[in-house]
């Protein structure tokens, strides 16, 4: 099984932009779900966290199946 850095990782992004797909990967899986985060999304009046829980849709979508959150929160303590 690859690591979360493995996946994660892309060729020329930041410490810093990566860093940030870890944060919103962790957060999109501490609220549990799709279906959850789109709720979030749905009752949020503030645009910016709107915005926010939009990306952490994005990120969630794309990882939560290859990165276990275990993992993702094992690595998000070492930083």
């Amino acid at each position: 099984m690859k690591n979360v850095i493995d996946i994660m990782l892309t060729k020329g992004s930041s410490f810093e932009s990566f860093k940030n797909k870890l944060d919103m990967l962790l957060e999109g899986q501490e609220i549990g779900s799709k279906d959850k985060i789109l709720s979030e999304i749905a009752a949020e009046p503030d645009i910016t966290r709107k915005n926010r829980f939009e990306e952490v849709l994005d990120i969630y979508e794309r990882y939560d199946k290859t990165c276990n959150s275990m993992s993702v929160r094992g690595f998000c303590g070492g930083l």
